[in-house]
C-alpha cells in the first residue's frame, strides 16, 4: 500500500507541478465561468425550449455538474492520456519493469493519478459555481445543491475517463490519433443514448440524463407540450427566454447504485489493462528494406573520407524543409492516410457549406498530433540543445518547421480552396489559408510556452467543437464570415501571432 501511494504521489506531483498544468487549470476555470452565464449573456448552456431555470442554488449546482461531467471528462482526457507514454520516454518505465511492482499496482497508481488530475480540474470549477451564485444568483445558498450532483454525477464519469485513458494508451500505444478517435466515438455514443426510459437514465455513464429528464418534465408540465432540449453554447439571437423554477431532485437508490457500479467498472478496466500491459518491452524490431540491407552488407559497415574533395556548404532552407516534411509524414499510419484521402475527396464533392463548416475542421483535427508536436518533439527527444546551437536556428530551422507545417495543413484544404476560387469566393478562400497558418502558429506558440503538446490539443479541440457547433465568434477560417472586415481582422491576428511567436522564440534561452 505504501508503494502504491508513493507512485500516485510522485506521478501526480510530476503532472501538476508545471506551467502547462496551471494554464490548463486556468482554461478549466474559464469553462466553469461560462457554464452558467450572466442573465444578459448572448448565450445559454442548458435550455428547454424557450425556458431556462431561475438562477437559484439548485440551478447553479445541477447545471454546473451536468456541464462539468461532459466537458471536463472529455477535455480532461487529452491531458491524462500519456501517463504510461511519459514513463517510456523518460526511461522510468524500464526501471519500474525491473522491480517487483505488479502490472495492476503500476496501472492502478496511474489510474488514481489520472483521477486526481481530473479532480484537480473539477474542484475549482465547483468553487467557481459557488462564487457565481453569490455574484448573480438568487435565493438562499444550499451546499447540498452543489456537493450532491458533483459527487454522484461527475466523480464516476471522471473515474471512467481515467480508466479508459489507461486502456486505450496500452492497447493503441503507437497511435495517439486512433486513441482520440476511439474515445470520441465512445463519448459521442454515450451522449446519444436517449433519456426516454428509466433504464437508459440509470446506465448513462455521464449521469446527466436523469437531471435533464427532470428539467424537461418540469417544463413540459408547465407548458403542457413537449419541449426541445439544447445543451452546449447556444446563441440566443433574438430569443426571449422564459423562466421556470427548478428545485433539484432526489436521486433514487438504483441511480446511486448504478453510479457506484461505474466506479467498479473503471477499476475492472484497469485490471483488464494489466493483462495486456507491455511492461515497456520492445514488441517489434524494425528491419531495413531489402535494398538498403543489401547495400549495407556490400559496404561492410566501413566508410572512407575523401579529404581531397572540397567541402560544399549549403545554408539554404530547402533541405531543412524536406527533412521536416519527412518527419511530419513518415509516421503516418495507413488508416490515417485513408481518412485523409477520404476527407479531401469529401471536401471536393460534398456541399460547399458542409465541406467548409464541418469536414475541414475535422480533417485538420485528425492530424492534431502532427501540429502539436511541431516544436515539442525537440523537447521530447532531447534534441532542443542541438537545434538551438545550429546555424541561424531561428531564421533557418524554426522557419523551416513553420513553413513545412503550413504547406501540409493547407494542402489538406486544397480541394476546398480550389472550389472557392472557381466560385469566385475569394474572401473565404484566403480565410481558409490564413486559418491554416493560424493553427500552426497557435501550436508553435503554445508548444514553446508549455513545452508540451497537451495544451494545444485541448485548445484545438475546443476550437473545432466551437466551429462545428456554429459558435461564430470563434470562426478562424472563414466558415461563417465572408466580408472584407473579417478578413482584415484575421490577417491582423495572423501577423500578430507570427510576431509574438518569433519574439518569444528569440527570448527562449538555450537551457530551456
Amino acid at each position: 500500500m505504501n508503494s502504491l501511494l508513493q507512485l500516485v504521489k510522485a506521478d501526480y506531483q510530476q503532472r501538476t507541478r508545471s506551467y502547462g498544468f496551471l494554464v490548463t487549470l486556468s482554461i478549466a476555470l474559464a469553462f466553469g465561468y461560462s457554464f452558467v452565464p450572466p442573465l444578459d449573456a448572448p448565450y445559454s448552456t442548458i435550455r428547454i425550449g424557450d425556458y431556462i431555470g431561475n438562477y437559484n442554488s439548485a440551478w447553479f449546482g445541477y447545471v454546473m455538474a451536468v456541464m462539468s461531467s461532459i466537458f471536463i471528462s472529455y477535455f480532461g482526457y487529452f491531458i491524462i492520456n500519456d501517463a504510461v507514454k511519459r514513463d517510456a520516454e523518460t526511461g522510468l518505465g524500464e526501471i519500474m519493469a525491473t522491480t517487483q511492482t505488479s502490472n495492476f499496482t503500476y496501472l492502478f497508481a496511474k489510474f488514481l493519478s489520472n483521477f486526481l488530475v481530473l479532480l484537480s480540474l473539477l474542484l475549482p470549477v465547483m468553487i467557481m459555481g459557488v462564487f457565481l451564485f453569490f455574484l448573480y444568483g438568487s435565493g438562499s445558498f444550499k451546499l447540498g445543491d452543489f456537493v450532491t450532483p458533483f459527487a454522484l454525477v461527475c466523480l464516476p464519469m471522471l473515474a471512467l475517463t481515467a480508466a479508459l485513458a489507461i486502456l486505450l494508451e496500452i492497447v493503441f500505444r503507437k497511435s495517439n490519433v486512433l486513441q482520440y478517435i476511439l474515445f470520441s466515438m465512445l463519448f459521442i455514443g454515450a451522449l446519444l443514448i436517449p433519456p426516454s426510459s428509466e433504464f437508459s437514465r440509470m446506465i448513462d455513464p455521464f449521469g446527466t440524463k436523469i437531471i435533464i429528464n427532470e428539467m424537461t418534465e418540469q417544463v413540459t408540465q408547465l407548458t403542457n407540450e413537449e419541449q426541445g432540449l439544447s445543451i452546449g453554447y447556444n446563441i440566443k439571437h433574438d430569443l426571449i427566454e422564459k423562466r421556470f423554477e427548478f428545485t433539484g431532485l432526489d436521486f433514487p437508490t438504483p441511480y446511486t447504485i448504478a453510479r457506484f457500479l461505474w466506479v467498479l467498472l473503471s477499476v475492472f478496466i484497469v485490471l483488464l489493462s494489466s493483462f495486456v500491459f507491455h511492461r515497456f518491452r520492445k514488441l517489434s524490431i524494425r528491419t531495413l528494406p531489402k535494398k538498403q540491407d543489401k547495400q549495407l552488407q556490400e559496404v561492410g559497415g566501413s566508410f572512407e573520407i575523401n579529404l581531397s574533395q572540397p567541402l560544399v556548404l549549403d545554408f539554404s532552407i530547402l533541405p531543412l524543409v524536406k527533412a521536416e516534411m519527412l518527419l511530419l509524414l513518415r509516421k503516418q499510419n495507413n488508416w490515417l492516410w485513408i481518412l485523409t484521402l477520404g476527407g479531401m475527396v469529401a471536401l471536393a464533392l460534398s456541399p460547399m457549406t458542409m465541406a467548409h463548416q464541418f469536414i475541414l475542421p475535422i480533417l485538420w483535427f485528425i492530424h492534431v498530433t502532427k501540429w502539436s508536436r511541431l516544436v515539442t518533439k525537440e523537447y521530447e527527444n532531447r534534441t532542443s540543445l542541438f537545434a538551438a546551437v545550429s546555424y541561424k536556428h531561428k531564421a533557418r530551422l524554426f522557419t523551416a518547421q513553420l513553413l513545412t507545417a503550413t504547406i501540409c495543413i493547407n494542402l489538406l484544404a486544397l480541394p476546398l480552396v480550389v472550389r472557392l476560387l472557381v466560385s469566385a469566393e475569394f474572401v473565404p478562400a484566403i480565410a481558409v489559408l490564413l486559418g491554416g497558418v493560424f493553427v500552426i502558429l497557435l501550436s508553435t506558440l503554445l508548444g514553446l510556452i508549455s513545452k508540451s503538446s497537451k495544451l494545444f490539443e485541448v485548445l484545438f479541440f475546443f476550437l473545432t467543437y466551437a466551429n462545428i457547433n456554429a459558435i461564430k465568434p470563434l470562426d478562424y477560417f472563414g466558415a461563417f464570415h465572408t466580408n472584407i472586415a473579417y478578413l482584415c481582422i484575421l490577417m491582423t491576428l495572423v501577423f500578430s501571432a507570427t510576431a509574438i511567436t518569433y519574439f518569444y522564440k528569440s527570448t527562449v534561452t538555450i537551457g530551456h
